[in-house]
């Protein structure tokens, strides 16, 4: 975290580069608290792939100070952010949020918040419309880029996964 390279970028945040790849890290059990002691974490100021970022590492860590304070500021953020239009999820920065050069989109973004809830139970009652709404942001069976199909089918893939094993709340009738 001390090496500084020069490169040219449309946005240059030296925070969201590096919580992409604390994700990363994060994700392979890589990654530790210790990562995140220098950083000023402001969840309002993040771009939503960042803010996602963010909420993986928190739930990847379990060791990271105020972990379930910050958690909450996380969510609290996210669900500020999101707008159903037309049955699609979308998000108030999704202007913002097109950052091609990281491969960091608005159906991307739609894609990780579906699969980094999927097991969170404050975001159980939201599953199927996230789930509706990612899929309503395909084109042609698709979403925007190669990066989004695969977060896509991934996020999709767990939502199922872990619904398929809920049990059955209602009786069905059977009309002969």
């Amino acid at each position: 975290g001390r090496l500084e390279r020069k490169y040219e970028s449309v946005r240059n945040n030296r925070t969201v580069d590096r919580l992409f790849v604390i994700a990363a890290l994060s994700a392979q059990d890589a990654a530790s608290p210790s990562m995140l002691e220098s950083m000023q974490i402001t969840p309002q100021r993040l771009p939503t792939h960042a803010l996602l970022d963010w909420l993986q590492i928190l739930k990847n860590l379990p060791g990271i100070a105020q972990r379930e304070q910050h958690l909450q500021v996380v969510e609290q953020e996210l669900r500020s952010r999101i707008m159903l239009t037309g049955g699609a999820v979308l998000f108030t920065t999704e202007k913002n949020d097109n950052w091609w050069w990281m491969m960091q989109n608005g159906d991307s973004n739609a894609a990780r918040l579906l699969l980094l809830t999927a097991d969170l139970p404050s975001w159980h009652d939201d599953m199927g419309g996230l789930a509706s709404g990612l899929l309503a942001r395909q084109k042609n069976g698709n979403w925007g880029t190669t990066t989004a199909n695969i977060w896509g089918q991934l996020a999709l893939r767990t939502f199922a996964q872990l619904h398929e094993s809920e049990p059955v709340t209602g009786q069905l009738e059977a009309s002969y």
